[in-house]
């Protein structure tokens, strides 16, 4: 689209007063958002240049038609000043998103949810966190002292250490078993997903794997670790053998008397 608008804006000496126009075919209003929204940010006041006219030529002309185009116009024009954002308004939506999702959660949203609203706040923080590390443009003055002032924020990861290794220990006593990533269980999975990080953070302080970003794990932390009950430096088994698989199968049939079928919402128990 953007390429074809440029075509078309290239000056023509034999006709200087020439207007630009983009011509977007579509059978739902829906579909033009996304590239009304780019127009939107390069020009605020876009909305005012556009209309809708029937796609039958023949009729074009018509009194009726005409008419009909303009109450179309009208209407549409009404419809994109509220569903295309700029920068600044689509800024603001993504901010207070991550505060609906702290507020609901009681904690800042998790890059490694299984939840799509939670996933897309907890990388918008990451991004607002990175851009001002680099002092990225993007990330102004005004636009730090607004997240500096929203209650939570923060812009550096605070130690939670014990907080994920509680929540380690709750999730492995509720299920009798180490948490997996492969749960529908957020918590769990946010188990699950911390210790493999321990995990490589030991080996990286042991020599072992060498990782750009590793967390860092202290003598202190290793201590209690070793000292939790739950704990095990092992990896479970991620292949299991046919008798595992066999001896499975038949548990899941006896309890639910019926096939196992291929999707299921425990994904622990079919598998």
């Amino acid at each position: 689209m953007v390429q074809r608008l440029q075509r078309g804006g290239r000056l023509d000496v034999t006709n200087p007063m020439k207007k630009n126009h983009l011509f977007i075919w579509c059978d739902d209003w829906t579909k033009t958002i996304n590239s009304l929204q780019l127009l939107k940010n390069s020009d605020p006041e876009f909305h005012k240049k556009i209309r809708v006219i029937d796609s039958n030529y023949d009729k074009s002309y018509n009194k009726d038609t005409k008419e009909k185009e303009l109450e179309k116009s009208i209407e549409f024009k009404k419809y994109i000043e509220v569903k295309c954002l700029s920068l600044d308004e689509l800024w603001e939506k993504r901010r207070q998103e991550w505060i609906v999702q702290f507020n609901k959660l009681g904690r800042k949203p998790n890059t490694k949810s299984i939840n799509i609203d939670e996933l897309r706040a907890a990388r918008w923080q990451s991004v607002m966190r990175t851009e001002k590390r680099l002092n990225k443009p993007r990330m102004t003055i005004n636009k730090i002292k607004i997240l500096s002032e929203t209650p939570n924020w923060e812009w550096d990861e605070k130690d939670t250490f014990m907080e994920q290794l509680n929540n380690y220990i709750l999730q492995f006593n509720k299920n009798g078993r180490e948490p997996v990533t492969r749960s529908n269980d957020d918590n769990e999975k946010r188990a699950a997903y911390w210790k493999s990080d321990i995990r490589k953070a030991k080996d990286y302080k042991d020599g072992i794997q060498i990782l750009s970003r590793a967390r860092k794990l202290t003598d202190e932390q290793l201590t209690i670790l070793n000292n939790t009950k739950c704990w095990s430096w092992d990896r479970i088994k991620t292949r299991r053998t046919f008798k595992d698989q066999l001896d499975n199968w038949i548990n899941v049939y006896n309890k639910n008397k019926i096939l196992p079928k291929f999707q299921k919402k425990d994904k622990i128990e079919s598998t």
